[in-house]
């Protein structure tokens, strides 16, 4: 076999990850000893090497929790509008592991025929109650299936039908842990958390607490400074993408990523500069360096030579290299972080998930 400097310097021929096999050697650890912490960038440290492409078909709200929650993260796309992306990120933002990711409501005016699109929809058979039917609004009371199940009239508003003693938490003041043994001390189905004004801002339900005790555990997650869950965003280049930024910031991100498919360019810098100005505390990603997308553009490298090649310059600047593009696979994961990436960014392989948005 042959070392990556060696198999990299003939200058022959550019080469993908299919390309190349790593070769076995002895093992002396236990699987329990292996550590795959690292840096995102040079001010963020990442349990799990892996981040969430900013594709409208892969990350938003859901997949940045859920890429969160199991020490990763996720960076939430910008092909939508600035309000909808600002939207995605204050829901992951104010996310607590084991909360339901958007609680279901309905305003009192809505009718039992309201309650089962929504079901049919959603699949929800439970809803909270406010005064708007929005979260972030007051609470006035839960409707569950027992409550509506055997009501024949679909015209029947559901503040004639719901629960108004609703057991409730503070907001703050539970994990998922202190939520089940809640639930399970009240024998109910639902614990609404609420804030000092008594408004809606999650909602624990036990059947997720449940499913979510027969997973493998996750380990800890990715947390800012704030004990809030690391997020990501991604701008363009564009004038536009400056005020973008600003209302992201304000919203609380950890990271932007600046998405292109060609960063060796004036705009990519320019916007480098602008962020670097207006935003110092700012972590950001900047690329791509080397395109891998030869099939589109015509141009670049091989996805393996281009991850080593930039990996090595990096190195002596102690700047981590996030390997994105073309991996399609758990061993491609594995090739780009043995050739020095720090972190590893998939789009397809997340796209369909459960946690996908899937447009």
């Amino acid at each position: 076999g042959s070392t990556a400097l060696q198999l990299f310097s003939t200058g022959t021929q550019t080469r993908t990850y299919d390309d190349l096999i790593l070769g076995a050697r002895k093992i002396t650890f236990g699987a329990h000893e292996v550590d795959l912490s690292t840096q995102l960038t040079r001010g963020i440290r990442l349990r799990t090497p892996l981040v969430s492409s900013p594709m409208d078909t892969v990350t938003e709200a859901g997949m940045a929790v859920a890429m969160a929650e199991v020490g990763g993260i996720g960076i939430i796309h910008y092909n939508c509008s600035v309000e909808h992306q600002v939207e995605q990120v204050c829901i992951a933002k104010r996310h607590v592991p084991g909360q339901v990711l958007i609680p279901p409501t309905l305003p009192p005016t809505a009718t039992v025929k309201d309650l089962l699109a929504l079901k049919a929809s959603t699949g929800t058979s439970s809803v909270c109650i406010t005064e708007s039917g929005k979260v972030g609004a007051r609470l006035l009371g839960l409707v569950c299936v027992g409550d509506y199940g055997l009501v024949r009239d679909l015209s029947t508003p559901l503040s004639a039908i719901m629960t108004t003693d609703v057991q409730t938490a503070a907001e703050g003041t539970l994990d998922a842990t202190k939520a089940a043994e809640a639930l399970a001390a009240s024998r109910k189905g639902h614990l609404p958390i609420v804030n000092a004004a008594g408004e809606l801002t999650g909602l624990f339900t036990r059947a997720d607490l449940m499913r979510a005790a027969q997973l493998p555990p996750r380990g800890a997650p990715s947390l800012s400074s704030d004990g809030r869950l690391l997020v990501g965003a991604s701008v363009g280049t564009r004038d536009s993408d400056k005020e973008r930024l600003r209302q992201l910031v304000e919203a609380g991100i950890d990271v932007v990523v600046i998405d292109s498919s060609q960063g060796w360019s004036l705009f990519q810098l320019d916007m480098l500069r602008h962020i670097k100005r207006e935003h110092p505390g700012l972590q950001i990603i900047a690329g791509n360096v080397i395109n891998a997308f030869q099939e589109v553009c015509a141009v670049g490298r091989g996805q393996a030579e281009a991850v080593f090649e930039c990996a090595r310059v990096a190195a002596k600047f102690g700047v981590p290299v996030l390997a994105d593009g073309g991996v399609q696979n758990g061993g491609h994961i594995t090739k780009a972080l043995a050739l020095g990436a720090s972190t590893v960014m998939c789009g397809s392989l997340f796209a369909g998930t459960e946690e996908a948005p899937g447009v």
